[in-house]
């Protein structure tokens, strides 16, 4: 047979730059979102959330102090922030645990810590994924708001107002949070004791902060 003619392989440099780790941090993030919005229990806690604040909407709309109310979008944004800011943190501590730990549940966290790139890239993109979930329960509850007042007759809406006082008075506490949860499932090898410890930690600053401490 005829002497095999050599080929020119192509030369592979690998490239290490910014650019490439904002790909990978993107790759990851939408990986992560994905893992969440396809779960049940996600919809499930939702689906109570979004019946929790109804309750609240109504009860109150109804009879405030023995007076009928209009449904303005200040008392909107206190039953918000009253009835639904739970559930979202209730959230927080589950998906954080969730999306720390989902390489080491699947089986593949060996192969995850062989591939080159930075530590930060997994919990930036985590972080990332945790951000977007908050985001999406502040939206529905933004929905809800204006659906009920639209039910009730009411349409000077103010989007302006739920952006700030949802997604700024509100949000800043979540996404600080949500920052915290992860970090503390990072350090910590098994997500339930990750949980608690986050949870205490919470309620342990609140505790100090009831009793003068800063």
């Amino acid at each position: 047979s005829a002497p095999l003619t050599p080929v020119d392989r192509p030369r592979v440099t690998p490239e290490f730059g910014a650019a490439l780790v904002v790909k990978q941090i993107g790759s990851q993030f939408r990986m992560d979102l994905r893992a969440v919005l396809k779960t049940f229990p996600f919809y499930v806690i939702l689906l109570f959330g979004m019946v929790n604040v109804l309750v609240g909407f109504f009860g109150t709309i109804s009879q405030f102090f023995g007076t009928p109310v209009l449904p303005v979008n200040r008392m909107m944004l206190s039953i918000a922030s009253g009835n639904y800011v739970f559930i979202v943190f209730a959230i927080i501590v589950y998906y954080a645990g969730e999306l720390v730990h989902r390489e080491r549940q699947t089986g593949v966290a060996e192969i995850t810590d062989a591939t080159p790139f930075p530590n930060g890239v997994m919990v930036a993109a985590k972080i990332a994924a945790l951000w977007s979930i908050v985001t999406l329960l502040l939206l529905v509850v933004m929905s809800t708001s204006m659906a009920v007042q639209a039910g009730h007759g009411y349409f000077r809406f103010e989007p302006l107002r739920y952006v700030v006082g949802l997604f700024i008075v509100e949000g800043w506490q979540l996404y600080l949070l949500s920052v915290l949860a992860v970090c503390i499932q990072t350090v910590v090898r098994n997500k339930f004791v990750g949980m608690l410890a986050f949870m205490a930690l919470f309620f342990g600053i609140g505790a100090m902060n009831s009793l003068g401490f800063e």
